[in-house]
C-alpha cells in the first residue's frame, strides 16, 4: 500500500508495480488534483495497481508483522490485505504554533544550526552567550528539531532516525556547556 497522491507516492507505487502482486494507492483526493497527468496515465495503465482516491489510512492490522490495513472514506471502510505502507504523504510541517517561539523558515521548516544563527529571529530568541547553536538547535538555546520538520532536511527515514542520534549528542554537548565544559 502506498498512501499519497503526489508524484512520489505515483512513482512509488509504479515501482512496486514490478514486484508486488498488488498496489493499493490511497489518497485523499483526486489524482488529477495532486499529480502529473503522465504519471496518472501510467498508474491507470499498470496492471496490478488499485487507486483508492477519497480515502485515509485508518489503522493498521496485526500481530508481529503487518497483516492488513483499515481505509476510510466516501461513508465507507474498507479492511485490505497489505504487508507493507509506504507513507508518501506530502511535506507540509505542522509547526504554525512554534511561529513566535523558534525561528520557522518561509515554508515553515524549523531553522537549525548554522540557519538558526542566520535566522532573523535569532537575536530575539537566542537566551545563551558564548556560542552558536550546536548542530539540530533552534533558535531557541537547548530546543532541537530532528526529521522532516526541520528545514535542508533529507526527508528521508533514514536521515531522521541520524537526525535524533545527532540530538541525542547535542542535548549531551548542550548540557556540558552549561555547565562549564566543551563541547565534543
Amino acid at each position: 500500500m502506498v498512501a499519497g497522491g503526489g508524484n512520489s507516492a505515483g512513482q512509488a507505487a509504479m515501482t512496486l508495480a514490478g514486484s508486488a502482486r498488488a498496489v493499493h494507492l490511497v489518497a485523499r483526493r483526486p489524482l488529477e488534483q495532486t499529480m502529473s497527468r503522465y504519471l496518472i496515465d501510467r498508474i491507470n495503465d499498470t496492471p496490478g495497481i488499485k487507486v483508492r482516491a477519497g480515502y485515509h489510512v485508518e489503522a493498521l492490522h496485526g500481530e508481529n508483522q503487518l497483516e492488513a490495513v483499515t481505509i476510510r472514506g466516501e461513508g465507507r471502510k474498507h479492511r485490505l490485505s497489505a504487508s507493507a505502507v509506504f507513507a508518501m504523504i506530502g511535506a507540509t510541517p505542522r509547526t504554525s504554533w512554534l511561529a513566535g517561539f523558534a525561528g520557522l523558515d518561509d515554508r515553515g521548516f524549523i531553522a537549525t544550526g548554522e540557519d538558526a544563527r542566520r535566522h532573523p529571529g535569532f537575536a530575539g530568541h537566542w537566551r545563551t552567550t558564548g556560542r552558536t547553536p550546536l548542530p539540530l538547535e533552534t533558535t531557541q538555546c537547548d530546543v532541537f528539531a530532528a526529521g522532516d520538520v526541520r528545514a535542508c532536511s533529507a526527508n528521508r527515514v533514514a536521515a531522521a532516525v541520524g537526525d535524533g542520534a545527532l540530538v541525542a549528542r547535542s542535548i549531551h554537548d548542550s548540557m556540558r556547556l552549561t555547565a562549564g565544559g566543551e563541547a565534543r
